[in-house]
């Protein structure tokens, strides 16, 4: 039990340590602290800052009531490697992000991705109430592509 709680909160303590000792670029938006995990994400940062931002603004304009629930749950977006598993740190409401999904995708399924993962914190149910928010604002094709992404992930929306 100890091993896995101590994986679950490693990557976010240890990217935090880094970021208060200043060796890693990071950026706030809105109360939120965009983080890379390490050095050899570091070339991806000002993309990873710009998508992110991008994805969170499209959120706060589309689903209030959703990014609302986000800005409460999630205090730090984390860029990962893509060889780490995405997760939800609870315990310093730090949501980790592979590169793939930061980096690779468009806006608004980041957008969804994002929203939907901070409600995952309370019940797949919470996730996706938020998601849906979102994906209620986009027309039918774009909803259903999304919604095929998602579930490809492994997410029920």
């Amino acid at each position: 039990m100890f091993r896995w709680w101590a994986r679950g909160i490693g990557t976010p303590a240890r990217t935090l340590t880094r970021r208060l000792s200043g060796s890693l670029p990071s950026k706030a938006y809105d109360g939120t602290l965009f983080v890379i995990a390490n050095m050899e994400l570091e070339r991806y940062a000002q993309r990873f800052f710009r998508n992110t931002e991008d994805a969170l603004t499209i959120v706060s304009s589309r689903a209030p009531h959703g990014y609302s629930r986000f800005r409460r749950d999630v205090q730090s977006v984390v860029l990962i490697p893509n060889d780490q598993r995405w997760s939800y740190n609870q315990f310093q409401l730090a949501l980790l992000v592979p590169a793939s999904i930061a980096l690779e995708q468009e806006p608004w399924p980041y957008a969804a991705w994002l929203v939907y993962v901070s409600g995952l914190s309370r019940s797949s149910r919470d996730a996706s109430g938020r998601a849906d928010e979102l994906l209620r604002t986009l027309g039918v094709d774009e909803r259903e592509q999304i919604v095929v992404w998602l579930s490809a992930s492994g997410f029920e929306v």
